[in-house]
C-alpha cells in the first residue's frame, strides 16, 4: 500500500477554514500524513526535506491555500525536485490566467492535478494536464443526525428556543459571500451564523443581524456539529467563486446532521448534486423564501443519504484510484 504525505502551505491552530479543513480530513484516511509547513515564505524547504524524510511517503499531495495560482505550480515542481517524489496537486478554488501564464503552465505540470469544477477540468485537459475531477468530503461519524429530545437539549445548551425555526450559515462573516441577504429576512425567523476566526468579519453585518434577534457567533466551536444538530435548515447564500471552496463542506456537514438544505447553484456544486431528498436551488431572495416554505412543509428529510456518498474514505479511494 502506498503512503501519501499531504502537504499544506500554512500552519494553522484551528480548521475552520475550508482549504486547511479539507487537508486535515484527507490526511485522517488511510495509510495518509499531514504536514503544514509555512513554505511559502521560503525559498530552500530545509524543514520539507527534514519531514520528507521522516515519513518517506511514496507520494505527495500538496494543497495550496492560494488554489492553482502560477506560483503554486512553480512551488509543485520545485518540491518534485527536491524530494525526488511523484507530486499531485488539488485545486479547491478556480483561478483565471492571461495568456502568458496559460503557456508556462505547460512547463509546470504535475504528475497530475485535481480540480473541482468541469470548466477547470477542460482547460488542464486542452493545455496537456492529467486532471482529474475531485469532490469535497464529510466525516461521517462526527456529523450525523440526532432524535427529537436530543436536538432540544441542544436548544437549551445553547439558549435558542425549541419554538424558534431556525436558519443556519456557517462561514466568514463577509460581504462577499452575500451574507447579507439574511437581514432580508430576520425578522420571521431565527438567524444562526456562525463565523470565522481565521478570516476577517463585517461587523456591520454581524450587528444588523443581531440587532433583528438573530444569533452570531466569532468564535471556534469544536463540537460544530451540535450547531448543525439543533438548527432547522441550512442556507448556503454564496455567489461569487472566490469566497469558497468550490464544493463547500459545510453543505456536506448539513446533509450529514440530515438538514434540509439551499444553496446557490456554486462552483462545483451542479457538477455533482442535483436538486433532490429537501436539498434545493436557489438564486434569487424570493427562491430562498419560497424553499424555506417547503422546507416548513416536510415531513421526512433524506440530505443524510447525499452526505453518505461523500465520506472522506470515498475521497481517498478516488485519488487512489486515479493515481494507481
Amino acid at each position: 500500500m502506498s503512503n501519501f504525505l499531504i502537504l499544506i502551505d500554512e500552519e494553522r491552530t484551528k480548521t475552520d477554514e475550508g482549504i486547511y479543513n479539507f487537508a486535515v480530513n484527507l490526511s485522517k484516511t488511510g495509510n495518509w500524513f499531514f504536514l503544514a509547513d509555512n513554505i511559502k515564505r521560503k525559498f530552500i524547504f530545509f524543514s520539507l526535506l527534514r519531514n520528507v524524510r521522516k515519513y518517506n511517503p511514496d507520494h505527495i499531495i500538496y494543497i495550496p491555500t492560494a488554489s492553482l495560482t502560477i506560483i503554486s505550480f512553480l512551488r509543485a515542481t520545485m518540491i518534485k525536485k527536491l524530494t525526488a517524489r511523484r507530486i499531485f496537486l488539488i485545486g479547491l478554488q478556480p483561478r483565471s490566467y492571461n495568456k502568458l501564464i496559460e503557456k508556462s503552465l505547460s512547463l509546470l505540470k504535475p504528475d497530475f492535478l485535481f480540480v473541482q469544477i468541469k470548466e477547470e477540468l477542460n482547460f488542464f485537459r486542452k493545455n496537456g494536464f492529467k486532471v482529474s475531477m475531485i469532490p469535497s468530503g464529510v466525516d461521517l461519524d462526527k456529523f450525523h443526525p440526532v432524535n427529537e429530545k436530543e436536538k432540544i437539549q441542544l436548544r437549551k445548551k445553547y439558549e435558542i428556543s425549541e419554538k424558534d425555526f431556525v436558519i443556519l450559515h456557517i462561514g466568514p462573516l463577509r460581504k462577499a459571500r452575500n451574507i447579507e441577504v439574511f437581514e432580508k429576512f430576520a425578522d420571521g425567523y431565527k438567524i444562526l451564523l456562525i463565523g470565522s476566526t481565521s478570516l476577517p468579519r463585517d461587523e456591520e453585518i454581524k450587528q444588523n443581524i443581531i440587532s433583528k434577534g438573530g444569533i452570531v457567533i466569532d468564535e471556534f466551536l469544536p463540537n460544530i456539529e451540535e450547531i448543525y444538530q439543533l438548527s432547522d435548515v441550512y442556507i448556503f447564500p454564496v455567489q461569487n467563486e472566490g469566497a469558497a471552496i468550490s464544493f463547500p463542506l459545510t453543505i456536506l456537514e448539513a446533509m450529514a446532521c440530515n438538514l434540509p438544505v439551499i444553496s446557490t447553484r456554486f462552483g462545483a456544486l451542479t457538477d455533482f448534486l442535483k436538486e433532490e431528498k429537501s436539498f434545493f436551488w436557489a438564486d434569487t431572495l424570493k427562491e430562498i423564501l419560497d424553499k424555506i416554505d417547503k422546507v416548513k412543509e416536510f415531513q421526512k428529510v433524506q440530505t443524510r443519504k447525499i452526505a453518505e456518498q461523500f465520506s472522506w474514505e470515498k475521497v481517498a479511494e478516488r485519488i487512489e484510484d486515479v493515481i494507481h
